[in-house]
């Protein structure tokens, strides 16, 4: 399937939140397709995972990058920060490193065509295909899984481990991990215990009933388990989840972690 790219300027979004207008003033543009526009409002104007983003981050890992909405604002936030960036699409991965170039920061951003999960290695991932809304093609960009998809489009991607992604990147620890990669957050913090007193704030979607017969995809498991490993829990109260949890009975949670100490 084609796209047509066009700019998404941020001159679409009101300027009222001033402790971001130092960002906006640098005025951010995203390479976008029309599929892709809700997840730039869903980022942008929501503050979906920039809340508990701090200025003075100095690593800031993006797991799940789409075609960068996030990563592009957190490297423009976090002046001092180095930003390391995973996608496995091709074509998200493509438009965001294009979008990474026409901010300028190519000397910032560390990008990666790979999944991150609990293993290293080949993996299927499902992709969903076209379908048809009010006579328009229309086909989701940011809902591929390694774990359902029934009838949707397989893929092979490489994963790596975030041990690995740490290690590549010499990364002695990460000041905010962000997760948005449809289901893959449990086996990736699960193998990762030794490593999470080295992450200061994980703000991530868990994506717990699709899984229900599956083993260790219990959100109530997850959060005991990072309140074991340091960390303190909040839940986000974002409108427009409520609302996509009505239509689709998924019951995705968007959750903050941060390390009490």
């Amino acid at each position: 399937m084609s796209y047509s790219c066009e700019d998404f300027s941020s001159d679409q979004f009101d300027r009222q939140k001033k402790k971001y207008a130092d960002v906006w003033k640098r005025r951010p543009t995203l390479l976008y397709r029309k599929e892709d526009a809700n997840i730039i409002r869903e980022i942008w104007r929501t503050e979906r995972y920039s809340k508990y983003l701090s200025r003075s981050a100095t690593t800031v890992v993006d797991v799940g990058a789409h075609i960068g909405a996030f990563t592009i604002f957190a490297s423009l936030l976090c002046k001092n920060a180095k930003v390391v960036s995973c996608e496995p699409i091709d074509t998200n991965y493509s438009l965001l490193v294009d979008n990474i170039t026409r901010n300028n920061l190519s000397g910032v951003v560390s990008a990666y065509n790979v999944g991150v999960a609990g293993a290293n290695g080949v993996r299927t991932i499902k992709v969903c295909p076209p379908t048809t809304v009010n006579d328009e093609v229309w086909q989701s960009t940011g809902g591929a899984t390694l774990y359902w998809g029934g009838e949707w489009t397989p893929r092979e991607i490489n994963c790596i481990t975030l041990e690995k992604l740490m290690a590549d990147n010499n990364l002695e620890g990460i000041d905010f991990l962000k997760m948005d990669c449809e289901g893959a957050e449990f086996e990736t913090l699960y193998t990762s215990r030794h490593l999470l007193k080295y992450i200061k704030h994980i703000s991530m979607e868990v994506h717990p009933s699709r899984y229900s017969t599956v083993p260790d995809r219990d959100s109530n498991e997850l959060y005991r388990y990072l309140e074991d490993n340091g960390f303190s829990i909040e839940f986000s109260s974002v409108k427009y989840l409520a609302e996509l949890n009505k239509v689709d009975k998924r019951r995705i949670h968007h959750s903050e972690a941060c390390r009490k100490d």
